[in-house]
């Protein structure tokens, strides 16, 4: 495989008289395959603890009557319903470790265990402090690849390795061992501060330096950060999947002087002797903060800018960068982070780089990747894999407007020009919402991206004025469940009152199945994309913006029984609004089973203004891309249909 994300498109474009949409094409059509995961093969999982001295065998398969110290027992977990530590480390020693290996054994055998002495002596510390603070009576067992993935066994390998993101994902904590140590007082006071939010403050406005932070406390903060993230951890693209999968479960060993003091920062620094334990998207989130305010106020010193970008790709917390940063218009984060995701995961450091599409598939929900055997036998274009990868999984990128000037930036760059604004009709988590705003049924094809939906015609506007709110005798909290169901039944009434008896029927409806959203948000089933619309709507409706009727583009205007959409219009157009056409699709979450290997689908919802461009030769009807539209349709009776979207000028030429 060719390393070429760090080359313009227009170089790689270069290279061979096929175009770049032919490439994408010949990879996602002959190297995509199902991101299956063996079931049968992780779901009880092989983990380890230290086994008491002298254990009477009758408390473990694997123990002796006569343990001696230092000496490891398997224990069988199962992948969902057992508590268990996953491990995160690099394999290849840092700077100063220790190699030695003599210390720990298997208790079902003589021989020394490979792994680095240092390294198991703190997982195993870490587990008595995990336990400890659990009240439990036997040691948190761990998981750690290199022990518990049999590596002389290439298929076992193979097949764990790529469902390796399931241990993360359901393990009760992760553990990222650092090897950085800190030794001062000054050191720990600075991480303490910044992690209570002494340091830097979050506001409207955006994060700020905290009234007492001088320049000279600032620069020893930046560098404080500096020497974190330099740390061999933060290059790892698999200590990356790792973190990302785990989220809030990540907790960061970081070696440090068992005499400093930390008494009153014992609630984000852990009370482990010589260690501390600090949680990942903690520290993430306040490093990101801490590098935008600092290098705004530092704005003229190109020093400090490239120290903070450098923090920022390694340790950037994505929520944080897109909400001030990438992706944002003023506090509104407006692009998926699809784009950052695989930028900064391209950028760590890799054995195999056919790697980098499989890990990508499992941080960003893909249910389709690219067959890393295949890959890494070709000699394929790493950015065009990644394109290939991202557009196979309903991607949406503006094919509107578009020129082959775009191309003189590398892939990620073009990917984050290219990918389409989305209003999130969400206050909080638009990062989850946007993840899974992607077409569904994709298929790539000679002229373009076939994706399954159906096709709204907008006629009729709700004037703003009719559907302001009116006043309650009843007490009432704005944006509360009963606040909803009032306003909405302002506007079936409305609604039937104009003669769209259908539509208020299935508002109507709606309101009466109403329940409570489910607890696992990630799921977004199609009833939680119906209530967070409905939300959207009453508020649109508070805000004294117009509402659009909508109805299957084949239905004649006049018919008020085919009307079955509500969409906000909420920009300008210079068109006619009643002349508008917007596509919508959404699919369920499922997970397909076939012979132990299990396939994830996540939920996905699109709803797109978009203009028509005739049939194309393939014999869809070819679509334009121009902005999201938040709405709330009921698709019930409809028939959905596929449609072409054709590929961006920059890529066929």
């Amino acid at each position: 495989m060719r390393q070429d994300h760090n080359t313009p498109l227009k170089d790689i474009r270069g290279c061979g008289p096929r175009t770049l949409s032919r490439r994408l094409l010949e990879i996602g059509q002959g190297y995509s395959v199902a991101n299956e995961k063996s079931l049968d093969s992780m779901k009880v999982l092989k983990c380890f603890r230290l086994a008491k001295p002298g254990g009477n065998p009758s408390q473990s398969r694997n123990a002796s009557r006569n343990t001696p110290a230092n000496t490891l027992e398997i224990v069988e977990t199962d992948l969902f319903s057992q508590k268990y530590i996953a491990v995160s480390y690099c394999w290849r020693l840092s700077p100063g470790e220790d190699s030695a290996n003599r210390n720990y054994r298997l208790s079902s055998s003589e021989r020394r265990l490979k792994l680095r002495d240092a390294l198991l002596g703190r997982i195993i510390s870490y587990a008595k402090y995990i336990s400890n603070q659990n009240y439990r009576r036997e040691d948190t067992p761990f998981w750690i690849d290199q022990l518990s993935i049999k590596q002389q066994d290439r298929h076992e390998r193979n097949v764990k390795v790529q469902a390796m993101d399931l241990v993360y994902k359901n393990c009760e904590a992760a553990v990222g061992c650092l090897w950085v140590h800190i030794k001062t007082q000054q050191e720990l006071d600075t991480l303490g501060n910044l992690l209570r939010g002494c340091t830097v403050k979050e506001s409207e406005q955006g994060p700020t330096m905290g009234a007492n932070v001088d320049t000279k406390a600032a620069n020893a903060t930046l560098q404080f950060l500096l020497c974190i993230t330099d740390d061999p951890w933060w290059q790892s693209a698999w200590a990356f999947q790792e973190d990302y999968i785990s989220d809030i479960r990540m907790w960061l060993l970081i070696r440090c002087c068992s005499t400093l003091l930390r008494s009153d920062m014992k609630d984000h620094l852990g009370d482990l002797s010589g260690e501390l334990v600090v949680n990942s998207a903690n520290f993430r989130k306040y490093a990101t903060l801490f590098c935008l305010a600092y290098r705004e106020r530092m704005a003229q010193d190109p020093g400090v800018e490239e120290t903070c970008n450098k923090i920022l790709r390694k340790a950037g917390k994505y929520s944080v960068l897109h909400r001030y940063g990438r992706g944002a218009t003023g506090n509104m984060i407006r692009k998926a982070m699809s784009p950052t995701v695989l930028h900064d995961l391209s950028h760590r450091t890799i054995r195999h780089a056919s790697d980098i599409p499989t890990i990508s598939a499992n941080c960003l929900d893909y249910s389709i990747r690219l067959d890393p055997t295949r890959v890494k036998r070709s000699r394929s274009s790493l950015s065009i894999c990644i394109l290939a990868l991202y557009l196979s999984n309903g991607e949406i990128i503006n094919n509107n407007t578009d020129h082959p000037g775009k191309l003189a930036h590398d892939v990620f760059a073009f990917l984050q020009h290219q990918a389409i604004s989305l209003e999130a009709p969400v206050e909080r988590g638009e990062l989850t919402f946007m993840k899974h705003c992607r077409f569904s049924n994709v298929k790539l094809l000679d002229a373009g991206i076939r994706a399954r939906g159906m096709m709204w015609k907008v006629c009729r506007i709700l004037p703003p004025n009719q559907l302001l709110p009116i006043p309650s005798s009843e007490k009432e909290e704005t944006g509360s469940r009963e606040y909803r169901h009032r306003r909405l039944q302002d506007l079936a009434r409305l609604i039937r009152h104009l003669g769209y008896k259908q539509l208020a029927k299935d508002l109507e409806n709606f309101l009466g199945n109403d329940q409570p959203p489910p607890s696992k948000r990630n799921e977004w089933a199609s009833g939680s994309i119906l209530k967070i619309m409905a939300d959207h709507i009453v508020k649109a409706m508070d805000a004294g913006k117009p509402l659009q009727l909508g109805l299957p583009i084949l239905k004649h205007p006049k018919s008020y029984s085919s009307y079955r959409a509500i969409f906000v219009r909420d920009y300008y157009s210079s068109g006619d609004p009643r002349k508008s056409f917007l596509f919508t699709s959404w699919s369920r979450a499922r997970k397909d089973s076939s012979d132990g290997q299990v396939t994830r689908f996540p939920a996905k919802y699109v709803s797109l203004e978009v203009s028509r461009d005739g049939r194309a030769e393939c014999g869809y009807e070819a679509l334009r891309t121009k902005r999201w539209v938040n709405g709330l349709c009921f698709f019930d009776g409809e028939r959905a249909k596929d449609f072409l979207f054709p590929w961006p000028r920059s890529l066929i030429e």
